[in-house]
């Protein structure tokens, strides 16, 4: 069975099958194309629609925007109509009656993910292999890599590692001194300055 087989059938299936994914971006794409018509243009839209369910019902108005996860597993009957807002994942086939009124902000949702970890695990393995998604670095790897920005040896710039406390108290206070010893000196050294100034200015404005 294909990956389109299974997944209609309800089954588990790898929806990174290449021909899953055209059919996804092949209804997105008209998704988007028909959100950007507007109302009046009703001919479009139409067209749009064919082109996205395969077939138009009589009297289908979707107001759009719309969302369509592949659009042709959707079969809609005649005299239909949805809000705003008006999502369909069809995963699995979506059957809809006739004279069917959907408010604003619906969602059709069929897709299901694996509830046992090793199935939904096999699933993303399988994409890898495939291509379909990037694999992320190693944990092993990234701790390496955040102690190489982190680290003097390497960078040359900074250490990020936390300096060791000092527990007696002494040492407290001396590593306390250290730092308000800087700030005293500017202080100091903005006093002095500022009486030459204040000279300066009554000079030049008397």
């Amino acid at each position: 069975m294909t990956e389109k087989e299974k997944m209609l059938a309800g089954m588990l299936y790898n929806s990174g099958d290449a021909e899953l994914i055209e059919l996804r971006l092949r209804a997105h794409g008209l998704s988007k194309d028909y959100n950007e018509l507007y109302d009046r243009d009703t001919k479009r839209r139409d067209a749009v629609l064919r082109e996205l369910l395969g077939t138009l019902p009589p009297n289908l108005f979707l107001q759009g925007p719309v969302q369509f996860d592949y659009g042709l597993f959707t079969t809609f009957g005649k005299d239909c109509y949805a809000n705003f807002n008006f999502v369909v994942l069809d995963c699995c086939p979506v059957t809809i009656g006739d004279k069917v009124f959907f408010g604003s902000n619906c969602t059709i949702a069929t897709p299901m993910h694996p509830m046992r970890y090793k199935h939904h695990r096999q699933q993303l393995l399988d994409r890898l292999q495939r291509g379909h998604l990037r694999r992320r670095h190693h944990r092993r790897g990234l701790r390496h890599r955040r102690r190489q920005r982190c680290d003097t040896r390497h960078s040359g710039k900074f250490l990020c590692r936390r300096q060791p406390v000092p527990r007696d108290q002494a040492n407290r206070q001396r590593m306390i001194s250290d730092k308000t010893k800087g700030r005293e000196d500017k202080l100091l050294s903005a006093f002095v300055i500022l009486p030459f100034l204040e000279n300066r200015y009554v000079a030049a404005a008397t």
